[in-house]
């Protein structure tokens, strides 16, 4: 099993092992690669939104806007650096655990 880990052929996951050959995995990859387009294209559109409304109202709505703004772009940061961030600490641990591999595995 550590052969096939170490291959690529499984993927961990934080409860069990899944393997990336079945029929699910490339369903995942494509709603990914639809979610890291649609997530930049979504935060434009609603803050542009937002901001919209804002300028037609008042000075409150305004700042409103701007933190939801922020709120966004955070969360959109964080969508596309949780697969690295992951990546790297499965890269570190290795398949035997943590300590296994030290910082040689991070790509």
């Amino acid at each position: 099993m550590v052969e096939l880990l170490t291959e690529g052929i499984f993927y961990l996951n934080a409860n069990t092992i899944i393997p990336r050959s079945g029929a699910t995995w490339p369903i995942i990859q494509e709603a990914y690669a639809i979610m890291r387009v649609a997530v930049p294209i979504l935060i434009v559109v609603l803050s542009t939104i937002d901001f919209l409304i804002a300028i037609a109202k008042d000075e409150e709505q305004m700042k409103v806007a701007t933190n939801k703004f922020i709120k966004r772009l955070v969360l959109g940061v964080l969508f596309f650096l949780i697969p690295l961030i992951l990546d790297m600490i499965f890269a570190m641990t290795g398949p035997g655990g943590i300590g296994q591999s030290g910082l040689q595995g991070v790509r």
